[in-house]
């Protein structure tokens, strides 16, 4: 299916696209552009949607679960109340994104930034975090528990890690060895002076 037939079909009042794989355009470094789209809703259960953009799209409340979204841009995209939990997330882009009440469980978020995203109350129990970014996000009452804060293996040896510079931690769930050090203000609410 073409991204452009997705649209058309989202917008004539379809919401199941369960399994979907979405045709790849090879157009520059992007795939497809689903930018702004208004998929609020949708259902892409298990879509392969790697190396999408997705910038500005309105994803709220959407079934991703288990999907694959590799290497994609998400920048400034709500993604408020979204099921994202056991996604491929691995090198993608979630700048300014809204993820307010999302559920990202058990989902490989390697190598991804989320840079000034707003992850408050988000679900994150599980997911692989090493060489992810959370520089400037808001995790208040985020869920991080279980979570796999470094690499394992020779990158560990190098320090990867998730880097939460900056991030408000309020009230976050966190191992005890989960890295707060640099963040703005840490899960019991103490703020280091860092903006």
């Amino acid at each position: 299916m073409k991204a452009e037939e997705l649209v058309e079909r989202y917008q004539s009042g379809e919401r199941d696209f369960r399994g979907i794989l979405i045709e790849k355009q090879f157009l520059g470094l992007l795939k497809v552009n689903l930018r702004e789209a208004n998929l609020r809703g949708v259902d892409l259960t298990g879509a392969d949607l790697a190396t999408t953009d997705f910038r500005g799209a309105n994803l709220s409340d959407a079934n991703l679960e288990g999907a694959n979204l590799e290497a994609s841009i998400l920048d400034e995209a709500d993604l408020s109340r979204v099921n994202l939990s056991g996604a491929k997330l691995t090198n993608c882009r979630f700048w300014k994104a809204k993820l307010r009440d999302a559920n990202l469980g058990e989902a490989t978020l390697k190598n991804t930034s989320f840079l000034e995203a707003d992850l408050s109350r988000a679900d994150l129990r599980g997911t692989n975090l090493s060489r992810a970014s959370l520089a400037y996000a808001n995790l208040a009452e985020a869920d991080l528990r279980n979570t796999i804060p470094y690499a394992v293996g020779s990158a560990a040896r190098h320090g990867f890690c998730v880097n939460a510079s900056h991030a408000n931690l309020r009230g976050a769930q966190v191992e005890p060895d989960f890295p707060v050090e640099l963040a703005a203000v840490r899960p019991d609410g103490t703020e280091t002076g860092l903006k």
